[in-house]
């Protein structure tokens, strides 16, 4: 029988994260500056150029608690780099799901500007202005320090730069999203049905990688997703990382 014990600070880690991380061990201030290289590594694991055409780098809030990070200095720091304006989050799914998508700024805007033929030039610029760069909210509600017009947000909601939130409410969101959404929910249920077949509910990686090869997103993407969100267990054992339904 494998010997077992339960991991996740060596969860698919980076190695400069994993030693910022141990140095910081016991110093609940100490954690500053893990959560914005946690980000950048889950980002280069984005498949964007399987995407045709190709979108905006997406990662995950949950999948950083896969990375063992505290989870109030993920929110505080998550903060700083909203306000900052290197990050900008979004919700995804519906109103009861609590999954948020993270961008790089920088990115979004240059997203954007590839679906700027579908708005008028004025509504586009104005959404660009009011929205994007004075506010990092999740979402927006039209007055006057938000000039949009019914039908101009129609617009919007229709090109995919809002989505309805509640009456007179919207999700500042970002278009063609949703490829990205049925995708990853695809590759969700293809790997949770694969370690349910199993006769202990359990399955290592090397076993995953083979029965599900060139997935798309990638398998380690996925694992902090599924880990990070608690529907997965993470397990080092002697033959390499287990992942355990709870």
């Amino acid at each position: 029988m494998l010997k077992r014990r339960i991991i996740i600070r060596d969860l698919v880690l980076p190695g400069h994260i994993k030693r910022a991380r141990q140095s910081n061990d016991g110093n609940e201030s100490g954690s500053d500056g893990e959560v914005w290289p946690s980000v950048q590594r889950l980002l280069t694991l984005f498949p964007a150029d399987s995407f045709k055409p190709a979108l905006p780098r997406i990662a995950l809030k949950h999948q950083l608690y896969s990375l063992c990070l505290r989870r109030a200095c993920i929110d505080q720091e998550l903060q700083q780099l909203r306000d900052s304006g290197r990050l900008r989050m979004f919700k995804i799914g519906g109103e009861t799901d609590e999954r948020f998508a993270l961008m790089l700024s920088e990115e979004f805007e240059a997203f954007a500007r590839t679906r700027q033929g579908r708005l008028p030039d004025v509504v586009f610029r104005r959404y660009l202005n009011l929205v994007l760069r004075e506010t990092t909210d999740l979402s927006v509600t039209p007055g006057p320090n938000l000039p949009f017009s019914d039908t101009e947000i129609s617009d919007l909601v229709q090109a995919g730069f809002l989505t309805v939130r509640d009456f007179g409410c919207y999700w500042v969101a970002c278009p063609d999203m949703g490829r990205f959404v049925s995708v990853y929910r695809k590759m969700r249920v293809r790997i949770l049905r694969t370690v349910r077949r199993t006769k202990f509910k359990e399955m290592l990686r090397s076993e995953l990688e083979t029965r599900l090869p060139q997935s798309s997103p990638p398998l380690e993407y996925m694992m902090h997703d599924l880990v990070g969100d608690g529907t997965l267990r993470a397990i080092d054992t002697t033959s390499g990382v287990l992942y355990r339904l709870p």
